[in-house]
C-alpha cells in the first residue's frame, strides 16, 4: 500500500485488523483511507468495493493478499 501511494496511487488499505488497516493509512495521508473488511464476506467485500469508489472514483488496481492460520 505504502508503496503505491509513494508512485502517486490513491490507496484503499482494508484489513480485519482496524487498528492495523487505520495506522497503516494514516502513515500514507491523505492518499488513503482504511475499512475493516473481511474478504470471504461477499456484504463486506461491496462495502469496501463502494468505499473506494465514493473516494476515489474508481479501482484501477486491486492486489488481494488475504490469508489465514
Amino acid at each position: 500500500a505504502k508503496r503505491f501511494a509513494e508512485e502517486g496511487a490513491k490507496v484503499v488499505v482494508a484489513d480485519l485488523n482496524a487498528r492495523g488497516a487505520e495506522r497503516v493509512a494514516n502513515e500514507i495521508g491523505r492518499a488513503a483511507i482504511w475499512t475493516q473488511t473481511d474478504v470471504s464476506t461477499r456484504s463486506e467485500f461491496d462495502e469496501m468495493v463502494n468505499a473506494a469508489t465514493t473516494a476515489f472514483g474508481r479501482i484501477d488496481i486491486m492486489v488481494n493478499n488475504a490469508g489465514y492460520t
